[in-house]
């Protein structure tokens, strides 16, 4: 009997080790890179019991971004109903390593998952065409959605 316990628990423990504690929740409907504050409640995507946030910035097909600009991240608060900007250590400066690339993408942890973000492009350009946003939000596996 002692035997056939600690069988069980050793086969727990590495099954619960190896089935990941995180999903990630795609935001698909590609939108072109908002230049502009959010002001209504649906602007931005959901980051209840998020992690981490990925925000990918994709130039046109056949064209490639130019490593300039910034993304700055904001936040709805739904208790209180407004739109703040995040702190300056949360702006995204596109540099060299974005040049030339189709796609960039940069992670950041979320502090509050609470809430709504958006991301909010500055001077971000293109070689031609449009820069479009998509965004990654890393679940805790406990908070999946139903």
């Amino acid at each position: 009997m002692k035997r056939s316990a600690f069988v069980a628990a050793l086969l727990f423990s590495f099954g619960a080790s190896a089935a990941p504690d995180t999903y990630q929740r795609y935001y698909p409907p590609t939108v072109t890179l908002p230049t502009s504050a959010p002001t209504a409640a649906g602007d931005g995507f959901e980051i209840t019991k998020g992690l981490a946030v990925t925000v990918v910035l994709s130039a046109d097909t056949g064209q490639t971004l130019t490593g300039a600009g910034t993304v700055a991240l904001w936040f709805r608060d739904p208790t209180l109903a407004y739109w703040y900007p995040a702190p300056a250590l949360l702006t995204w400066t596109l540099s060299a390593d974005c040049t030339g690339l189709r796609r960039c993408s940069k992670t950041f942890k979320v502090i509050q998952p609470h809430g709504r973000m958006a991301a909010i492009g500055t001077g971000v350009t293109v070689s031609s065409g449009a820069v479009s946003l998509n965004a990654i939000v890393t679940l805790s596996g406990q908070s999946q959605v139903r």
